[in-house]
């Protein structure tokens, strides 16, 4: 889509509900060139680690339909100038992990 001349590309934030794949078939059914997800819960400090199997599937499914740039949102709980130290300190691992979590999923944006 062309507008005022520059291309723009028309995205949504999917939901992961499922599987990881799932977001990357509901843009692509509504037609949408880019997307962005969470790729755990993004109101808890706990996430599952991500199997190969399910990355690879992810890397495939993004690349068949095409879905560029991809953006993953970091979770809400992160605080990294909080004055707890323990929520701080959450904050600063959960974010590591989210930064992994990212490079494997091939994101080209972390949203924090």
């Amino acid at each position: 889509m062309s507008v005022s001349g520059g291309d723009v590309r028309i995205g949504i934030h999917a939901s992961i509900s499922g599987e990881l794949t799932h977001a990357l078939r509901e843009a692509a059914e509504l037609e949408c060139q880019t997307v962005q997800l969470f790729s755990r819960n993004p109101r808890g400090w706990a996430a599952r680690a991500l199997g190969a199997t399910e990355v690879r599937a992810f890397r495939r499914e993004r690349e068949r339909l095409g879905l560029d740039p991809l953006f993953i949102h970091a979770p809400y709980l992160l605080n990294l100038a909080a004055a707890n130290p323990e929520v701080r300190e959450r904050s600063i691992r959960a974010l590591r992990q989210e930064i992994r979590r990212a490079v494997q999923l091939g994101a080209d944006y972390l949203i924090l």
